[in-house]
């Protein structure tokens, strides 16, 4: 994201030091730190910068990073001993976004010690980023998200051993974990999070996965007692989705419907017996026809992919065998929602709804 600057910049409140030797803009405030600071990593970027820099040593070297950003940053790299003792020693609350914003500037300007600090912060208490994720804002969500794909088959930072595998798995597990918990409040009805948010975000990245569950969960609201609607009342207010993705919305759950009918149809009929080389004698194959008889249908309109995980937990290979034939497998259904037979033009800028 470009900074932007003001025209009269205001120097930070903690990080601009009388005698600092270098100068940066950020977001229209000022940074006065000390080279001897910045370069204490032997890989740091800044070495770079400092030599590149044209003009007078006074002039302010402008920085296309947050205030927020920078700030974690000079956190790091200026806190005391003892505060990163007593933090080591009590981590407490982790600030999960701050050390966040520490990685992702030190991998940034190759600073490796500083970011492999923030990551050892950021594992002080198991669980730390998931329990943020359950209750930051959705900018906090987005902001995340951007990280974890940055991060996705980035590499780990100047550890070794086991220290650094650790933190390549951290790094690599964040994408899944926003996208798992922002699907996780959208289910359970946060009204911090948005599904259109959320859509677009994967639109933005082509997460279809994250489109595709988010687009399953908007589907559940149709099937919810609770939820009336009025020939009055617009049905996307509901959603408040874009004509696009509304229309995707409606177009998948009228495929995907008519699919599970069809489902709903073979389950009804006699199982076949497995019949493979490892198939199913008579004998035991009425113990098949009862575990598949015995099979819970409920939830299937509803929430497709908890009823063909219940079902496949059987254990029976004859029932395996045709749930694998009649049931469409759950990464395929976002594409009921994303396939270009969702993709129908809007002839018109306010489509009925």
């Amino acid at each position: 994201m470009d900074a932007v600057y003001a025209p009269d910049p205001d120097r930070d409140e903690t990080y601009f030091f009388d005698d600092g030797d270098c100068t940066f803009l950020v977001g229209g405030v000022l940074f006065k730190l000390h080279k001897t600071i910045l370069c204490r990593d032997p890989s740091s970027m800044f070495r770079n910068l400092f030599q590149d820099a044209k003009g007078k040593p006074s002039d302010a070297i402008p920085l296309f990073d947050t205030v927020d950003d920078m700030r974690a940053l000079c956190w790091s790299l200026y806190a005391f001993p003892s505060e990163i003792y007593q933090l080591a020693l009590s981590p407490g609350d982790v600030d999960v976004r701050k050390h966040l914003r520490v990685v992702d500037m030190a991998q940034k300007y190759l600073l490796p010690q500083y970011e492999s600090l923030g990551w050892k912060f950021l594992q002080a208490v198991p669980g730390a980023i998931p329990a943020y994720l359950d209750r930051c804002s959705e900018d906090d969500l987005v902001y995340s998200h951007e990280l974890g794909i940055r991060w996705q088959s980035s590499g780990a930072p100047g550890a070794s051993g086991a220290a650094d595998t650790a933190v390549s798995a951290m790094k690599s597990q964040l994408l899944e974990q926003v996208e798992n918990k922002w699907v996780q409040r959208l289910a359970r009805g946060d009204e911090q999070v948005t599904f259109s948010r959320a859509l677009t975000t994967g639109e933005t990245y082509d997460r279809r996965r994250l489109q595709g569950q988010v687009y399953l969960e908007a589907r559940k609201l149709l099937f919810l007692q609770r939820f009336v609607f009025s020939p009055s009342q617009p049905l996307n207010s509901r959603f408040n989705l874009t004509p696009k993705q509304f229309l995707r919305l409606l177009v998948g759950h009228s495929m995907l419907t008519n699919v599970l009918a069809a489902v709903r149809s073979a389950v009804s009929l006699k199982l076949p017996r497995r019949t493979s080389l490892a198939g199913c004698d008579s004998v035991y194959h009425p113990h098949c026809e009862k575990a598949f008889n015995a099979l819970v249908w409920g939830d299937l309109e509803r929430d497709p992919v908890v009823a063909f995980r219940r079902a496949r937990n059987t254990g029976y290979r004859c029932v395996n065998q045709h749930l694998d034939n009649i049931l469409p497998k759950e990464a395929d259904l976002a594409e009921y929602f994303l396939s270009s037979a969702t993709g129908y033009t809007i002839s018109h800028e306010n489509p009925p709804m």
